[in-house]
């Protein structure tokens, strides 16, 4: 039986690497420079990468990935919650979060409006990037609307 860390790297692998090195802008000589680090010079091409150093690539990049999605949801999420202060019927006037309660009253009409108001027709939280930026879009849209007729 062939162990996976003498199993070479197999021709998806390849792809997904060439995209992610395409994807972070790596030159041809950075990307065998990364290579032959990981290696620990041992080859300095994608197709000399064994199976093993393939999916770890693969998984760190996956990771960093998830971890970046993740901090833009929480700022768009921010960017959310504070446009609703600026919105008459969610959060207009209101001078902000004095104890976890008013926080989690807040929370709670914001995720009514995303169940009813929204396209997506789900709480702020179960939302994807692409479904945050159209809340976010539908939020600045409002507060516009609301600060045109003040004045």
């Amino acid at each position: 039986m062939k162990r996976t860390s003498d199993k070479p790297v197999t021709r998806q692998q390849i792809k997904a690497l060439q995209a992610i090195f395409a994807k972070q802008g790596m030159s041809d000589d950075d990307r065998h420079d990364y290579i032959s680090w990981l290696t620990g010079g041992r080859t300095n091409s994608t197709k000399g990468l064994t199976f093993d150093e393939a999916t770890k690539i693969i998984s760190m990049h996956a990771q960093g990935e998830k971890a970046r999605q993740y901090e833009e949801a929480r700022k768009l999420v921010g960017i959310i919650y504070k446009l609703s202060f600026e919105i008459s019927f969610l959060n207009k006037d209101y001078k902000g979060c004095n104890t976890p309660e008013d926080y989690e009253m807040n929370k709670a009409k914001i995720n009514a409006f995303c169940r009813n108001r929204t396209r997506f027709r789900k709480n702020i939280n179960e939302m994807n990037l692409e479904e945050l930026h159209g809340v976010r879009k539908q939020f600045e849209k409002l507060a516009r609307k609301e600060n045109e007729s003040i004045e």
